[in-house]
């Protein structure tokens, strides 16, 4: 009479109903997969695009910004008008344009992108007739601020209201969000310029020179 060892048999059973299980499993996970992975894919692919998107976007507006940037750091037009006679000289403010008309014999021969006082925010630009006062220096400190500004010029109030260049920290670095604003209201009332400009219109803008700002 065979013996039969009756824990070698149970543990052959708990084997094999393990084993069913595990296939079970893995079948069901294929088939699982088999109708859903054209989905994932769609959303990996739709969250990869995404995500290489962003960067892009943001180099994008990197390069807007630089370029926005520049303008405080190069003339507004190709070349500068030759003036002999800087007496015939006279400037127009345009507050809407937010351009500084330089006019000899009464032709507009040079266009200044500027700068004027942010209104909204309680800083306007004085409007009305002026002249180019005697005040005038090369480098200033607003006093609330602390921004720093080069070639500065009067036009009222005697060292008040000013035509100067973008402001600056520390005297050598602009101040981004500033320059950012060039060509719009930004200042607490002076006319901002950029600096090539503001260099430019120092060198050579003579006292009593009449300023209309409108």
């Amino acid at each position: 009479m065979a013996y039969v060892n009756k824990n070698h048999f149970n543990n052959k059973s708990y084997i094999s109903f393990a084993l069913v299980t595990l296939f079970s499993c893995a079948m069901l996970l294929a088939i699982y997969f088999l109708f859903h992975s054209s989905g994932q894919v769609d959303s990996l692919v739709k969250h990869s695009s995404s995500t290489i998107a962003q960067p892009l976007s943001r180099l994008d507006n990197i390069h807007h910004n630089r370029q926005a940037v520049q303008l405080w750091n190069r003339p507004s037009e190709t070349s500068y008008p030759d003036i002999p006679d800087w007496s015939k000289v006279k400037i127009d403010v345009s507050i809407k344009d937010q351009r500084v008309y330089i006019k000899e014999n009464n032709k507009t021969v040079y266009s200044i992108i500027c700068s004027s006082g942010d209104s909204a925010n309680g800083y306007k630009t004085p409007t009305g007739q002026f002249k180019i006062e005697d005040e005038h220096g090369d480098f200033f400190v607003e006093p609330d601020t602390r921004y720093s500004a080069y070639h500065w010029v009067s036009f009222k109030d005697h060292g008040v209201f000013l035509f100067h260049s973008m402001v600056m920290w520390n005297k050598h670095q602009v101040v981004l969000k500033e320059a950012l604003r060039l060509g719009q209201e930004a200042s607490h009332g002076c006319i901002r310029l950029p600096e090539p400009d503001a260099k430019w219109l120092f060198d050579h803008i003579k006292p009593g020179t009449s300023v209309t700002v409108k």
